[in-house]
């Protein structure tokens, strides 16, 4: 094989997404522009293993007097060792929803996180 020739199993995507080059010692070279280079995910602060990744978690606070629980709070999440982050502006409007009081005979109660 010769020239700037791209092999039969690699996909034919146009010129504009990559170009393929073979070198002297017969292997491909294969570069991609800027623009398909992934974002690196930022990688967990606890486990160093696993990658945070957007999902819906359930928070739960305890006041001493009661429980109360958000469910669906979007979070920041460990995709090996499970553990959760949430943004400052998410942290404090579930501060602030749970500022609201709960009903007098309550003392578990479950609300569902509103933006």
């Amino acid at each position: 094989m010769t020239g700037n020739k791209a092999p039969a199993w690699l996909p034919d995507l146009g010129s504009s997404c990559f170009s393929v080059k073979l070198t002297k010692a017969g292997a491909f070279k294969i570069k991609f522009p800027k623009l398909f280079i992934p974002v690196k995910a930022m990688q967990c602060p606890i486990c160093k293993f696993g990658f945070m990744i957007d999902a819906l978690s359930n928070v739960s606070l305890d006041s001493g007097e009661a429980v109360l629980i958000f469910k669906n709070v979007p979070a920041k999440v460990c995709n090996n060792c499970g553990e959760e982050y949430f943004e400052g502006n998410i942290t404090a409007s579930i501060l602030a929803q749970a500022s609201s009081p709960l009903s007098q005979s309550s003392q578990f109660q479950v609300r569902r996180f509103d933006w």
